[in-house]
């Protein structure tokens, strides 16, 4: 029998599988490697590539399922409404940065106005220019606010004396600082020549309406003493109703480019009219403070927030016109007034430094009276205590528990502290006394605790009338002790 057949078939699919070798080598020419373990027969090597390679691959798959699930999410978003939505967003913020851009263009503006006002009066006029911007403002606002003047104009609110820059006046407070600097540098720049017209466009329309009648009030006064024309530009009927209420005469008024279409109609506003003050008669000074509600002191309001009926309650026709005429119903409020030169028109020069000395006796015996009175705690401080690190979240509920039966008294609550457990969790523990004196040291820190002793009433009264130049006589004396006597009795509930 004849092996050559056998032989010639072996030698065919030797060189097909050489053949195929061959094509698989081609392919991996770039890892000689992976070809010399082919070659060298190394099956732990090549087992070893293969799995690595077959992880790879399955990363590959992987990360290629990734992004066509992330193509097909884009796919689908920029079909349905999360991009319109997301537009529409992109549009609206661009719409409300322009608007706030120009706020900002406007109020820069404005301060780089004034600026040059400040600089132009204070180099050719000295401080004339500013006075009559600050009564004119002080007048405009009722002497709730005061115009200040450092590198830039600011306002001074009397009741907490804080001084605002422009921009966080509110718009209506700082068209009229802008007013009263302006009319006061026009009269300023007359140099008492005839008085020039004022142009004035809708200064109004974003005052209120006691604030608004206030400054028309003062328009009319510059309109018929000093005899100057005023030309103010409005937009709607508003300000003419406003200007008609108050003024002396109908003013006269040119409706310019009329629009028929527009049929005139009353306008939908209300001015808020004024409560009067009910005249004291031959009521005694306290039935008085009953009956136009005058409030106890109250240790944790600033001195400048006091009812005016403190300093005055001896005076009740001076009250009365003081609240009633003026609206001023509060001591900060009434020491702008006493300090501005309108008060030389009410006042001889003897009664205003009385009343002066007497706003004096009110700030030293306010000052006594807070001394050894931290401020009033309550849970929120204790709160802020938590976030500083001096209590923690196990140790906050019982503390907060521990001042509620202590009436928040800042003293009783650490003594009570010293002495009592508090609820930590499910049990009853004293806090200790790093934590204890950490929580001291944090309420003195924030004014809720001070080692100063309290004065008593006759010792406030003594600080309040120490040494005065020049002393004063029997009668003022009497006056000042009064006055005190009516601090100590709105003090008695406290």
């Amino acid at each position: 029998m004849s092996l050559r057949p056998t032989w010639q078939a072996h030698q065919t699919e030797l060189a097909r599988a050489q053949a195929i070798l061959d094509d698989r080598l081609s392919h991996l020419a770039d890892s000689p490697k992976l070809i010399e373990a082919v070659q060298s027969n190394d099956r732990r090597s090549l087992d070893e590539q293969l799995e690595y390679h077959e992880s790879q691959a399955q990363t590959l798959e992987s990360l290629q399922d990734k992004k066509s699930r992330i193509l097909e999410a884009i796919d689908r978003t920029s079909k349905g409404h999360a991009l319109a939505e997301a537009s529409a967003a992109l549009d609206e913020a661009s719409h409300a940065l322009k608007d706030k851009r120009e706020s900002v263009l406007m109020a820069e503006a404005g301060v780089f106005w004034l600026s040059h006002i400040e600089t132009h009066h204070r180099s050719k006029v000295g401080e004339t220019t500013m006075d009559r911007a600050q009564r004119l403002f002080a007048q405009f606002t009722h002497h709730q606010w005061t115009l200040g003047a450092e590198e830039q104009f600011y306002g001074i609110q009397s009741t907490d004396k804080k001084q605002y820059p422009l921009s966080q006046l509110s718009t209506a407070t700082r068209m009229q600082l802008l007013l009263a600097v302006r009319i006061a540098n026009v009269i300023q720049n007359e140099q008492g020549r005839c008085a020039l017209p004022l142009v004035i466009d809708e200064a109004l329309a974003t005052s209120d309406a006691q604030r608004a009648l206030s400054i028309i009030d003062n328009l009319n006064t510059l309109a018929f003493e000093h005899e100057r024309q005023i030309i103010y530009l409005a937009a709607s009927d508003y300000e003419c109703r406003l200007w008609e209420s108050v003024s002396r005469t109908e003013p006269h008024t040119i409706e310019l480019a009329p629009s028929p279409s527009l049929p005139k109609r009353q306008p939908d506003f209300e001015i808020a009219h004024h409560t009067p003050i009910p005249a004291p008669g031959d009521l005694a000074p306290a039935e008085y403070a009953q009956r136009i509600g005058v409030p106890s002191l109250d240790r944790n309001r600033r001195i400048e927030e006091v009812h005016l009926f403190y300093l005055l309650g001896d005076q009740p026709s001076l009250l009365h016109r003081m609240m009633e005429v003026w609206r001023i119903k509060q001591l900060g409020t009434y020491e702008h007034w006493l300090s501005n030169a309108q008060a030389d028109q009410q006042l001889d020069v003897k009664q205003r430094a009385r009343l002066q000395r007497r706003v004096r006796v009110m700030h030293r015996w306010w000052e006594a009276w807070l001394q050894g009175h931290g401020k009033v705690m309550d849970a929120a401080v204790l709160h802020a205590a938590l976030d500083d690190g001096v209590l923690t979240p196990a140790t906050l509920p019982g503390v907060i528990e521990a001042a509620q039966e202590v009436a928040f008294n800042a003293k009783a609550l650490l003594q009570h502290l010293e002495t009592q457990p508090i609820t930590m969790g499910n049990k009853r523990r004293k806090i200790a006394v790093k934590k204890r004196q950490a929580l001291l040291n944090f309420l003195h820190t924030t004014g809720h605790w001070t080692d100063e002793a309290p004065l008593t009433l006759s010792e406030c009264r003594q600080q309040a009338l120490r040494a005065f130049s020049p002393a004063p006589d029997d009668a003022e004396l009497r006056e000042l002790n009064a006055l005190i006597d009516r601090l100590e009795a709105g003090c008695v509930s406290t």
